[in-house]
């Protein structure tokens, strides 16, 4: 995050979570590289569906937050 970035917390909510950064990775095996236009990936709607139904694709994100 740049030191230009300011966060602030929502006071309507008591107990906020500590922030987490995360930063892109490639997953090869739902076409999402780095540098690929992800508009391609509609022509192949089923490689969006970890978007529409993340439930299904849980594997897919505790491998990204793992990273």
């Amino acid at each position: 995050m740049s030191s230009s970035t300011a966060l602030l917390q929502n006071r309507a909510y008591r107990n906020v979570p500590e922030i987490k950064v995360a930063y892109p990775v490639e997953v090869p095996d739902q076409e999402l590289i780095k540098r690929k236009p992800m508009y391609e990936l509609i022509e192949e709607p089923y490689l969006l569906e970890f978007l529409t139904a993340p439930e299904r694709h849980t594997r897919l994100f505790q491998e990204l937050y793992i990273r």
